[in-house]
């Protein structure tokens, strides 16, 4: 598995990025123990995490006409299915089944890959993201109103900080956390000042390294996640 997945490997965690594929196709390889391989698509039913269970229906609706080959409880499932931009693997067994669905035992781990450059997730102000960028001799602070893993939309409240379309800034710090720092270049795709005098920057990431970009993406699944267990708790 490439190094650019996350590996999620709590019950909680791996629930509340399978609970929102309810309802997707999934594609999904079945291999016995003698090594042969049949392939299905098949639909996500329920992600039952009390019974740590996942339970498939056999046919997708999208092929009805199609039969699946038949299934035996020798089998391993290699699974793979996309949302949000995101793809999802994982590899499990079988629980039971009968005639309208198949029961799969929980994955003991979920690889997980944003790979949508545009999936963007909302941070609101008490979240406290915040850029600090050098302009001219001082330093100047930002707020982060959202972030992706190719870029940020910032709140700037000084009237006098003027950036425009193209300007690349150097030494930059994000904040992520109390505890969690990126150090990145940013260049300017699009700058407005609104009513207000507040200045409105799109920025997207110059040159960031393969750390800062796996430091990145696992914490946009972060906040993906939580976004995802408040929306469920509401």
């Amino acid at each position: 598995m490439s190094s650019a997945f996350e590996t999620i490997s709590t019950a909680a965690r791996i629930y509340t990025l399978l609970k929102p594929i309810t309802g997707k196709e999934l594609s999904i390889k079945a291999h016995t123990v003698a090594g042969q391989t049949v392939a299905f698509n098949a639909l996500i039913f329920e992600v039952a995490y009390q019974k740590q269970r996942l339970v498939i229906l056999k046919k997708s609706p999208t092929n009805t006409d199609a039969g699946v080959p038949e299934i035996s409880s020798d089998m391993s499932f290699d699974i793979v299915t996309e949302y949000n931009g995101a793809e999802i693997r994982f590899t499990t067994q079988m629980a039971e089944q009968n005639e309208e669905d198949i029961q799969l035992l929980f994955p003991e781990s979920v690889q997980y890959l944003q790979r949508r450059m545009a999936h963007r997730e909302h941070v609101s102000y008490s979240q406290n993201i915040i850029l600090t960028l050098p302009y001219k001799e001082e330093t100047v602070t930002a707020t982060v109103r959202d972030i992706s893993a190719g870029g940020l939309r910032l709140f700037i409240d000084k009237p006098k900080v003027e950036l425009h379309f193209k300007d690349v800034v150097e030494d930059c710090t994000l904040t992520l956390s109390s505890d969690l720092q990126l150090s990145c270049t940013l260049e300017v795709r699009h700058a407005h000042r609104g009513k207000n005098n507040q200045l409105t920057l799109g920025v997207r990431f110059l040159n960031l390294d393969k750390t800062g970009k796996r430091i990145l993406a696992r914490f946009i699944m972060d906040l993906e996640r939580h976004r995802l267990k408040n929306k469920r708790n509401s």
